[in-house]
């Protein structure tokens, strides 16, 4: 491919959906003119007004020839309203594909672009060959990891009230560790409540191979999603944090602090890597934390669930032949498409396409 052009998600309120200065799509088009790149095609990430009507513009500025794969990874961005499902609706005809990255969001995209959104994930890895295979009872020795960003901070402090409780439980057990960025770590400290690092303590982030060897060193895996039993927000309905590949390639059970009606509890029960429950009922949340900790035969299934689901789904090297022959293939049709105009003597002309070298194996 010449480009693969992509469009990042901007953050915006109601009030600032003014329109695109032509002047500003004319210096895009000859940035790229300038680099000698003519698109072959256009792979959009956009999902609020603002990216949505830049993906307009960079069509109309190509004639609206250009085949587009509109990838939903998000939904729609806070005060997004109703012309930001109009704008959708008005450019679902240009959309050549459109693919969400779960279920449950293709189903609330579906009624806008008219059709059926197949889910394709975009969690990815390299899947490291050594993984957990040999399970621990819950003792002393028990070690439990947290990785990557906390989205709601309250759950960090009602994981640590539960494991604090699981320690009166079981003497001498370890405190939870959490690798991330050193951000997350003060993002919970600016909530001005106590953090107990006898109960969860940060370690910092570490390089990919280090980290890999700590989690297969452990015994069970934490993500903490949301409070409530139900949704507080649209990013709790639909989001599903990414770190769960590295957490299912090392082959680990994974404990979620989420709500029934969340994507992290609906993948613990579609592919049996864990269990869920919500921190707003502290005396459930913690006896189920505690009760999946006890069941070593069950963590060990669920570990195992783990690892299989990454190397059916997470695994990069399975994704990017799908993602090459579909992108080659679809400008392949598009060039089809636009020889055939041709044919008919529309008198249209190439515009985004080296008809000499299409795809070429150099591209």
């Amino acid at each position: 491919m010449q480009l693969w052009l992509r469009q990042t998600r901007q953050q915006m309120d109601t009030q600032q959906k003014t329109s695109l200065r032509p002047v500003r799509l004319q210096h895009l088009r000859g940035y790229l003119e300038s680099l000698g790149f003519e698109p072959d095609i256009v792979y959009s990430t956009a999902c609020d007004y603002r990216s949505l009507e830049t993906l307009q513009a960079i069509l109309h500025m190509y004639d609206y020839r250009l085949p587009v794969i509109q990838h939903f990874y998000d939904y729609f961005g806070r005060g997004e309203d109703t012309a930001t499902r109009q704008l959708l609706q008005q450019l679902s005809p240009s959309l050549t594909r459109v693919w969400s990255i779960n279920q449950s969001m293709a189903e609330a995209f579906a009624p806008l672009i008219g059709t059926e959104i197949p889910v394709v994930g975009v969690f990815h890895c390299d899947v490291p060959a050594s993984y957990k295979k040999h399970h621990r009872d819950l003792s002393a020795d028990f070690t439990a990891v947290m990785l990557g960003n906390i989205w709601m901070p309250e759950t960090f402090f009602d994981l640590q009230a539960a494991w604090r409780w699981l320690g009166d439980q079981i003497e001498g057990i370890r405190p939870i560790t959490w690798y991330g960025h050193e951000r997350s770590f003060q993002r919970i400290q600016k909530n001005q409540r106590p953090i107990d690092s006898s109960v969860i303590q940060y370690a910092g982030f570490l390089p990919a191979n280090e980290l890999e060897e700590r989690l297969r060193e452990a015994d069970l895996a934490m993500v903490l999603f949301n409070r409530e039993h139900e949704p507080e927000s649209d990013y709790a309905r639909f989001a599903l944090p990414s770190r769960i590949t590295e957490l299912a390639s090392a082959g680990l059970p994974v404990f979620f602090a989420a709500g029934d009606n969340t994507e992290p509890a609906r993948l613990a029960k579609r592919a049996g890597i864990g269990v869920s429950a919500a921190p707003a009922d502290p005396e459930h949340f913690r006896q189920t934390l505690l009760a999946f900790a006890g069941d070593t035969a069950h963590r060990a299934a669920c570990g195992a669930r783990s690892r299989q689901l990454a190397e059916q789904e997470y695994d990069i090297s399975k994704y990017r032949p799908f993602l090459y022959t579909t992108l080659i293939q679809l400008v392949q049709e598009a060039r089809r498409n636009w020889l055939e105009q041709k044919r008919k003597g529309d008198g249209t002309e190439a515009v985004g396409y080296d008809t000499n070298d299409l795809c070429s194996d150099q591209r």
